[in-house]
């Protein structure tokens, strides 16, 4: 009984937005990766931070970062939010074909700085992006 209503608000919804004048690009793109990894027809990827390696002077060794905030941008409107997952995963569903930018906000005080990533995706094929981010100066 739940799901039907909440299926019946959802289309209200939608219908609302038409009437508006919103389209469906319009929207937020659906986040569901939960950190996974991205699938087909996706934008996704990994987040990495190259970290001081202890027990080797002046080496660095590359980790996944767990919970910085993912901004998607298509025409310099927000379209989607993701947070990386324990594996530094982040995956937007289904975008259109058009060019983006994505956004990496580390946590606070974490000693990363934010990083940024232009790049064209096509609908229907996966648009995979390893970011790395470095440390503070």
């Amino acid at each position: 009984m739940q799901s039907r209503a909440c299926a019946i608000l959802t289309v209200k919804l939608f219908v609302v937005l038409i009437l508006c004048g919103c389209g469906a690009s319009d929207l937020l793109i659906a986040y569901t990766g939960g950190g996974l990894p991205p699938g087909d027809g996706d934008i996704g990827g990994v987040v990495l931070a190259e970290v001081p390696n202890g027990s080797v002077a002046a080496t660095q060794v590359t980790t996944p970062v767990q919970g910085a905030e993912v901004l998607l941008f298509r025409s310099g409107q927000q379209v989607g939010r993701a947070v990386t997952g324990e594996g530094g995963f982040f995956r937007f569903e289904d975008p259109y074909t058009g060019q983006y930018q994505v956004v990496v906000n580390p946590l606070t005080g974490s000693g990363l700085q934010q990083a940024q990533r232009q790049f064209q995706h096509t609908l229907g094929q996966q648009t995979f992006l390893e970011i790395t981010l470095e440390q503070e100066q």
